[in-house]
């Protein structure tokens, strides 16, 4: 395994995602993508980074198997709400998802009215139905930054 992200600032420090995901096929070989998504294109709404191949969906990035990924920056009072991806007509409806809210102080993100995420926190929800709703509230004093992964 050989990493090509580093920080090049010698005194400010960076944090970053690096995701793995098992793909339908075992028999593929390991690919790696990078892809870049302007902040005014994730502000105050959900937008799909990631999608699986047979469902491709434009300016993503594409992977063989049946995840998508998420990005928003919502701010300070602003909602966005999730459709759980998948086939509702499917025999098997069942989803997981998973929140992270980025590690910078001061964000925060309430889901359903419920469950409070802060910075660097993550969620697991193990039961989703294709078709559920999650709304997503930014409540803390400042932008908050954060992912959805969306997988069967």
């Amino acid at each position: 395994i050989s990493h090509s992200e580093h920080n090049v600032h010698k005194t400010l420090p960076v944090h970053f995602l690096q995701i793995w995901v098992k793909p339908d096929n075992p028999k593929l070989s390991p690919a790696y993508h990078t892809k870049t998504f302007s902040e005014s294109a994730k502000e105050n709404k959900l937008v799909r980074i990631i999608s699986p191949d047979k469902k491709h969906v434009p300016d993503t990035i594409g992977i063989h198997t049946d995840f998508h990924m998420y990005a928003s920056l919502l701010d300070q009072g602003a909602k966005v709400t999730h459709k759980v991806q998948g086939n509702a007509n499917d025999g098997d409806n069942k989803r997981k998802l998973y929140i992270h809210v980025i590690e910078k102080e001061g964000m925060k993100v309430l889901i359903n009215g419920e469950s409070l995420l802060k910075h660097g926190d993550g969620a697991f929800i193990t039961e989703a139905i294709s078709g559920d709703e999650i709304i997503f509230e930014s409540v803390g004093n400042r932008t908050a930054e954060f992912v959805i992964f969306d997988l069967a």
